[in-house]
């Protein structure tokens, strides 16, 4: 009778999330429960609409670390998110605004199809140094083994590119708000030489 209730004990185990079903004895959180992401992924509602990018990674070079992904890759309406936290430290909130070095958040819609001809495209960074009217609030849960997790809520405007990528202009009557961002990202693999 021990060995029959041991050996049901041992079947019933449920792997990684056996202690607590909504992450992984690592922390890892749980995929299947209804509000994570899965591993490489970042996810955002913009303007009422979810969009899943990934894969996913995170960049790191002197104090800052940027990370993106792509959605709908080879479409005519590709996405790309970008985001670059300066002066990164780690675990930690990040209010990114306007007047500051703190960094900023991009997205855009780009025509593969079209020789990545770029439809829209929506920053926070919007160099109005008084106003704050772009921002990113990040929050970095996790950075683990090489992982990075997270939130992210934004306030992004339309960028009209000019000659330069130095020379645009924003379209403050055109905005963006982001809600709802999550992110479950790894480091970029080295490079193949």
């Amino acid at each position: 009778m021990t060995a029959v209730s041991s050996w049901l004990l041992i079947s019933c185990n449920n792997g990684a999330y056996l202690a607590n079903p909504d992450t992984a004895d690592d922390k890892t959180p749980n995929p299947l429960i209804p509000g994570n992401v899965k591993k490489g992924t970042i996810r955002g509602t913009f303007d009422g609409e979810t969009y899943y990018f990934s894969p996913g990674y995170y960049y790191d070079w002197d104090n800052a670390r940027a990370f993106s992904a792509m959605s709908d890759f080879g479409t005519a309406q590709e996405k790309i998110v970008f985001f670059v936290i300066e002066n990164y430290a780690g675990v930690g909130e990040y209010r990114l605004r306007d007047g500051g070095p703190s960094g900023y958040m991009s997205f855009a819609i780009s025509d593969a199809t079209d020789n990545n001809k770029v439809l829209a495209q929506y920053t926070s960074g919007t160099g109005e140094w008084t106003d704050q009217r772009g921002y990113v609030d990040i929050v970095i849960e996790d950075t683990h083994k090489d992982r990075m997790i997270g939130t992210f809520n934004a306030k992004l405007f339309r960028y009209i590119p000019g000659d330069t990528i130095f020379d645009g202009d924003i379209d403050f009557s055109d905005s963006l708000m982001v809600t709802d961002g999550k992110f479950f990202i790894t480091r970029q693999p080295e490079p193949v030489e």
